[in-house]
């Protein structure tokens, strides 16, 4: 997993999807919202989400 700052300041969490799934149509990685633009909030959202 991956934390990411979006370009509308919200962090998100980035989920990379294992490469058989990929074969069958899903993304290469999937984006979640975090709901905050405070970085130490989405560290423990990030945290707890995984």
């Amino acid at each position: 997993m991956y934390l990411q700052k979006a370009p509308n300041g919200v962090y998100q969490t980035r989920i990379c999807v294992p490469k058989p799934l990929r074969q069958f149509g899903y993304p290469f990685d999937i984006k979640v919202s975090l709901s905050t633009k405070e970085r130490p909030e989405a560290i423990a959202r990030n945290y707890i989400s995984s």
